[in-house]
């Protein structure tokens, strides 16, 4: 299970909770600066848009068995041309292979 504690001012990195076999382990997850821009994310919007990935990431870290500390940034794009909410999805289905 994976939970994302509410944390104040969220800027551009949380803190996840993830259940591993029973224990809790903290992992933080960020994005480098100028992604939220590429992505077209405002800091209104930029929380429950991370959410998803945050998700697919450590999804993809558990199965590998190798939980750790991530940092999207530009070079996670798939297609560096696209912006705005084309970039976010493509960003966000390319974790699923």
């Amino acid at each position: 299970m994976i939970h994302i504690p509410p944390q104040g001012n969220f800027t551009t990195e949380i803190t996840a909770e993830v259940d591993v076999d029973g224990q809790i382990k903290y992992i933080k997850i960020g994005m480098a600066p100028g992604l939220p821009n590429i992505l077209g994310l405002s800091s209104g919007k930029l929380k429950a848009a991370f959410s998803e990935p945050v998700q697919r990431i450590v999804r993809n870290m558990l199965q590998k068995n190798r939980l750790k500390d991530y940092t999207f940034s530009s070079e996670d794009l798939p297609d560096k041309s696209l912006f705005g909410f084309e970039a976010y999805t493509a960003l966000r289905d390319s974790l699923d292979k």
